[in-house]
C-alpha cells in the first residue's frame, strides 16, 4: 500500500510538472512570436532537470534557434533570449553568465521560472534583480495556480525614478503591449525628468562646463540628448584620476570611464580615441559627423548699375 501510495505521489507530481512546464512554455514560445525579430537567432538557455516547458516552447517556435544547456556560447551579436531556469537562484547563475560574456543586455529577454514555489519565483525579486543587470527589455513568466501568468516593468513610470513594480501582462493572448506601453520597446523615451548622470571634464573646444551646465560641441550635443530624452542632467568629473580614463593593469580604471565602471555615471560624454580596452570594457556609441548645409536660390535680378553699391 505504501509502495503504491508513493507511486501515485509521484504520478501526480510529474502530472503537475508536465501540465505546468506546458503552459510556460507554450505563453514563453507566444510572447517570443510576438515580440522577437524572427529573422534573427534566439538564444536559448536551460539549466534545470524538469524541462518539458522547453520542449513545449521548441514545438510552438518554428524558428532560428541555438540552444545552450548549462554553457553559455560568447555570440555578442545575438540581442534576444530565451531563460528556463528552476528558480530566482538559478536565474542569478545564467544572467550572471550571459552578463560575463559581455552580451548585450539592451537586448530582448523572456525568462521563465519553473518553481511552483512563489516564494522560489517572486516577480519583485526578477524585476530588481534584473534591474541590478540593467536588464530592462524582459518579461518574466510563471505558473500561478492553474495558469502562467507574465510581468515585466517600467522603470520610469507613473513618475517615479527606479520604479520596479511589477506589471502583469494582459491574459487575453495579447503580449506586445500593457496599459503603460510596449513589453520591448521605448521604456526609456521619456524619462520624467528623472536624472542622469554624465561624467566628462573640460576639453576645448568639445565640452566647457559652467555653473554645472554644458557647452561646445560635445556639451551642445549632450543638451539636445538630456531634452529629447525629457531627463534632467547632473554632471560629474572623474572621481578618480583625470582625462577619458583607461585601464592599469591591475584591471582599475582611471578617468571619466571609471565613473562609468564604477556606477557612479550612467555614461561618459568625451571625445575620446576608442582603443582596444575601452572598447572591450564599455558599449561605445558610433561616431558621429557634421555636414555642412548649403542654401539654394535663384539669382537676383539683373540691377541698375548706379545700384550695385545698394544691392551688391
Amino acid at each position: 500500500l505504501t509502495a503504491n501510495m508513493a507511486i501515485s505521489e509521484l504520478n501526480h507530481f510529474f502530472d503537475t510538472n508536465v501540465t505546468a512546464g506546458s503552459q510556460l512554455g507554450d505563453m514563453a514560445a507566444k510572447v517570443a512570436i510576438q515580440n522577437f525579430d524572427l529573422r534573427h537567432a534566439t538564444m536559448l538557455f536551460f539549466n534545470s532537470t524538469l524541462c518539458y516547458g522547453v520542449e513545449v516552447f521548441l514545438q510552438f517556435y518554428h524558428y532560428n534557434i541555438v540552444i545552450n544547456r548549462a554553457k553559455v556560447l560568447a555570440r555578442k551579436t545575438t540581442r534576444q533570449f530565451v531563460l528556463f531556469a528552476s528558480d530566482t537562484a538559478d536565474i542569478e547563475l545564467l544572467l550572471d553568465s550571459i552578463i560575463s560574456f559581455e552580451m548585450d543586455n539592451t537586448g530582448k529577454f523572456i525568462i521563465i521560472c519553473e518553481s511552483s514555489t512563489p516564494k522560489e519565483c517572486d516577480e519583485q525579486d526578477i524585476m530588481v534583480l534584473c534591474w541590478n543587470y540593467r536588464i530592462v527589455n524582459m518579461v518574466f513568466i510563471r505558473q500561478e495556480e492553474t495558469e502562467a501568468v507574465g510581468f515585466t516593468y517600467y522603470p520610469v513610470a507613473d513618475g517615479i525614478c527606479n520604479n520596479l513594480k511589477p506589471i502583469k501582462l494582459d491574459s487575453h493572448n495579447q503580449y506586445t503591449k500593457t496599459t503603460y506601453g510596449e513589453i520591448f520597446r521605448k521604456k526609456f523615451r521619456n524619462l520624467n525628468f528623472c536624472p542622469i548622470i554624465a561624467s566628462t571634464f573640460i576639453q576645448p573646444p568639445y565640452m566647457y562646463i559652467k555653473n554645472g551646465i554644458p557647452t561646445g560641441i560635445d556639451g551642445d550635443l549632450l543638451r539636445m540628448l538630456i531634452h529629447g530624452m525629457n531627463a534632467s542632467l547632473k554632471m560629474m568629473t572623474p572621481s578618480r584620476g583625470t582625462g577619458w580614463g583607461f585601464r592599469e593593469k591591475n584591471g582599475t580604471w582611471m578617468g571619466s570611464l571609471a565613473d562609468v565602471y564604477d556606477d557612479l555615471a550612467n555614461f561618459s560624454m568625451t571625445s575620446a580615441a576608442i582603443t582596444l580596452t575601452r572598447f572591450t570594457d564599455f558599449q561605445i556609441s558610433s561616431g558621429y559627423s557634421t555636414s555642412k548645409v548649403v542654401w539654394v536660390s535663384e539669382s537676383a535680378q539683373v540691377q541698375n548699375v548706379a545700384l550695385k553699391l545698394l544691392h551688391p
